[in-house]
């Protein structure tokens, strides 16, 4: 796999070069729209109005469409693709668990039992995962305790820190319960809320009012998000602590849970509807957005006006991992299974149940199966590689062009801002599946394996070892502080725990790789270059590194996300021949893309990882009406700070500020300061050229480098349109990626145990078969690596299947193990590998010692 993933680039190149064939996506359009209701929206694709139904619904909604409706649609069904849980507000997370009543939105002092961990780790015991399943699923799902879904890639890694723990899939409310009273007791004794807080039938009360906790419902999400919500408001006041049920559309919510201060007590808890991005063979990056609050998606954001919810340890945890801090394979599943254990124990973020998800095509306007991803679905890859007729009238008569609908309960079409940098930017399921057929990474996951790949870069040169090597001083980085590109200097923390540069007389990286780029242009016409990477990288630097007190282009949200990252970065050569040669401290040394992943140049600047790439001139606009000023007044910052207007490159305002921005740099004939010495005035003046010409034609600021580009977007209508990039430049020609991507992989169709006899080991048989991806054709696996394992609650007892027939693999849990374990309810995960790159396949069932 891995061989195939390194010489992806050099197959593109070779296509690149033959001019006859067609660039870009098979597809030459895409039109894109949303329905309000989940049913409609899949009759559509059967009735022939649309041809894709990319939106994760619930099994529940798509067991119950009839079965004429049903037989006229290829379904791609997922379980990863949208998964639920609760978001905890845990303000102030100390002892007294006070508010203040200064900020506090009701002008009074509350009580918040969700600052007491106790409390919420004990809903996790509290709630019944399978009667969520079962219930408010229709069956359609699987209970789920971690961030990672269970069945994906070194899932079972993960399950093994639930099972630790104890949480088990129907949970045990007499034990929560009681750890609930405990917790209310042991709070009622602390001096400051001595006769305060106590226990008058039914409700716990603070100063004769009851307890009180503000959860905010999906009411727009009537048949799964609701009902959750209302089960668990249910399950707490079991525990007598009252709860409010404000019960409220998508827009409201949002401006509850993510745009006001913890402290304010406005929300305690959310019913959240989360999604997967796209299909992982690693997990730190989920880790920490899920967990950590360095990755600014946790209470408070690292919004520098609010309280902020703070855990150094999961901090130290996440970020070691996704920035390859650690010596080998073994350290690193050690500490981000630490990491998933302390975030389940803090239990700010609680995994409740994976979705299985239905997305859809029209069967009858396909002639072969799209890519699409294990782990979400309907994807990136699925419009890169769809295959649709083409139209026989009408202004598009002989293109071909596929229909798209998604889901909007109400309102826009998109909820969160196309916010290219900060932390918010692109936060909802939908503005990100439009803005990644638009862009193109330098390397991306394997829709399928989840392994790294290269697409817009590729690597040579590599080295990473213990032993460091000498930073040549040609490898430079971007001094924020007098803007200049320096060689021998660092950005790390200080004795204060602050992130600032040092100089270094003696600079060591302890891996490097040399990156080269099919560049292509830009859809507003420019080619991409070496200065585009030149300005994302000081970008990020300028951005995480305060200057000054008043600083405007700093950003303290996204500082918090990005800082890790440039400090394992020390330095970079840009080079004749147009490679970039990259220093770094990053370590991955059971996985060389993973590593190429952590020290390739990107053109994505964000804080988090969107995929939003866009040409320099835009973002030197975006940062200038943050930072200077808009033609309009308007106050724009890079997160959803109600205080300011966060940038959308959507909105007709930020569009309007742009231009005059644009017009502004023309005038001047501006030049940025990373770029001083490598463009020419006029250069910058011929990109700003094109860039206000883009803006005037298509009404947007979203200039990208992908297979698609987005035409025109109507806010009003709720509709967009995507055209095909068939410019020569574009690196990758029609059909080039329906060849790349397929792959063979293992799947677990069945895991069976035999029953607990003492003095006798259990025999385990484990069905597999190998698939044809993205076909989705098996056949029995003859030669795969399987192994078996037994989760004990605190251990993992592995042995090796051996083959017992064609797909059929058998191992056997010796007695002496399976003796000594106390009675009751134990986890089988078996791995099936068809060679050691490949991502697992994985199955588990149970075994009852009695």
């Amino acid at each position: 796999m891995k061989r195939l993933v390194f010489f992806l680039l050099l197959a593109a190149t070779l296509l690149a070069g033959t001019h006859a064939q067609t660039k870009g996506p098979t597809v030459d359009k895409i039109l894109f729209n949303a329905k309000s209701q989940e049913d409609i929206g899949l009759m559509d694709v059967a009735g022939g109005k649309s041809d894709i139904w990319n939106y994760a619904t619930s099994g529940g909604v798509y067991k119950r469409l009839p079965e004429t409706v049903k037989s006229k649609l290829d379904t791609y069904s997922v379980s990863g693709a949208s998964f639920l849980g609760l978001y905890l507000n845990p303000y102030p997370d100390k002892a007294p668990y006070l508010s203040d009543a200064n900020t506090d939105a009701s002008g009074k002092v509350r009580f918040n039992p969700l600052a007491m961990r106790k409390i919420r780790h004990a809903l996790n015991w509290l709630v019944d995962r399978q009667k969520i399943v079962d219930e408010i699923l229709s069956g359609a799902g699987l209970p789920m305790f971690t961030p990672v879904v269970p069945g994906l890639p070194n899932s079972s890694r993960f399950d093994l820190v639930a099972a630790k723990l104890g949480m088990t899939a129907s949970g045990n409310e007499v034990r929560a319960l009681a750890d609930i009273d405990a917790a209310m007791r042991e709070a009622a004794a602390l001096p400051e809320l001595r006769g305060r807080l106590a226990k008058a039938s039914p409700w716990w009360s603070l100063d004769g009012a009851p307890v009180t906790v503000r959860f905010v419902m999906r009411a727009d999400d009537p048949s799964v998000r609701l009902p959750l919500g209302r089960y668990v408001a249910d399950q707490i006041e079991k525990a007598g602590i009252k709860v409010e049920r404000v019960e409220v559309d998508r827009v409201k919510a949002h401006a509850l849970y993510a745009e006001t201060d913890p402290r304010a007590n406005q929300w305690n808890i959310y019913t959240e509807g989360l999604g997967s991005n796209q299909t992982n063979a690693y997990w730190e990056t989920v880790l920490s957005q899920m967990y950590a609050p360095w990755a600014s998606v946790m209470p408070g954001g690292n919004n520098r006006d609010f309280w902020n919810y703070e855990n150094p340890e999961l901090d130290r945890l996440t970020s070691a991992a996704v920035n390859g801090q650690f010596k080998d394979e073994a350290e690193y599943w050690s500490e981000v299974q630490a990491a998933a254990s302390l975030g389940m124990r803090e239990s700010v973020r609680i995994l409740l149940a994976a979705k299985t998800s239905y997305l859809a095509a029209a069967t009858d306007r396909f002639d072969r199966k799209m890519a699409y991803g294990l782990a979400d679905g309907i994807d990136k890859w699925s419009m890169y590689t769809a295959d649709v007729k083409a139209e026989t009238s009408g202004a598009d008569s002989g293109k071909k062009v596929l229909r798209m609908t998604g889901f909007s309960a109400r309102g826009a079409l998109f909820m969160s801002a196309w916010d290219p940098v900060g932390p918010d930017g692109f936060g909802d399921t939908y503005s990100g599946i439009v803005m990644k057929e638009v862009s193109d990474l330098e390397m991306e996951s394997h829709p399928a394996s989840g392994i790294m790949m290269g697409v817009r870069a590729t690597w040579s040169a590599m080295a990473s070892s213990p032993e460091k090597t000498q930073v040549p001083p040609q490898a430079v980085i971007w001094n924020a502080d007098n803007q200049k590109w320096e060689s021998g200097l660092t950005y790390t923390k200080d004795s204060a725990g602050a992130y600032a540069y040092q100089k270094t007389a003696n600079l060591k990286a302890r891996s490097r790789a040399t990156f080269s780029f099919l560049f292509g242009n830009w859809h507003h016409g420019r080619p991409v270059d070496t200065n585009d990477y030149r300005y994302a990288i000081a970008l990020r630097y300028d951005l995480s590194h305060a200057r000054s007190a008043d600083d405007r282009v700093y950003n303290q949200s996204y500082a918090s996300a990005v800082n890790p990252s440039l400090a394992r970065q020390l330095g970079y050569s840009f080079n004749p021949d147009k490679t970039i040669t990259v220093y770094g401290d990053a370590n991955f040394p059971m996985d060389k893309a993973q590593l190429a992943s952590l020290l390739v140049p990107s053109l994505q600047v964000g804080a988090v990882n969107s995929g939003a790439v866009l040409p320099w001139e835009i973002l030197e606009s975006l940062k200038a009406i943050v930072a200077e000023s808009s033609a309009s007044g308007t106050a724009y910052s890079f997160s959803s700070d109600n205080r300011f207007t966060e940038v959308d490159l959507l909105a007709r305002k930020t569009v309007q500020d742009l231009k005059a921005k644009l017009a502004e740099f023309i005038a001047t004939k501006r030049v940025p300061a990373s770029l001083a010495g490598f463009l020419t005035a006029d250069e910058a003046v011929r990109g700003y050229r094109l860039t206000l010409a883009w803006l005037e034609s298509h009404g947007h600021g979203y200039i990208s480098n992908g297979g698609f580009l987005l035409d025109r977007y109507d806010p009003v209508a709720n509709t967009g349109v995507l055209v095909a990039n068939r410019d020569p430049a574009y690196p990758f020609a029609a059909g080039y990626w329906d060849k790349a991507l397929r792959l063979d992989y293992s799947r677990i169709d069945a895991l069976a145990a035999a029953d607990y006899r003492k003095g006798q080991s259990i025999k385990v048989t484990a069905t597999v078969v190998r698939v044809a991806y993205p076909e989705n054709s098996s056949g029995p696996a003859d030669k795969a690596d399987v192994y078996v394992s037994l989760i004990t609650g605190d251990r993992e007892i592995r042995v090796k299947a051996l083959a017992a027939g064609v797909g059929t693999y058998t191992a056997e849990i010796p007695a002496s193990v399976l003796d000594g374990l106390e009675p009751g309810l134990y986890t089988v995960v078996a791995e099936s590998n068809l060679g050691k790159e490949q991502a697992p396949g994985v199955g588990s069932t149970k075994i009852l010692k009695y």
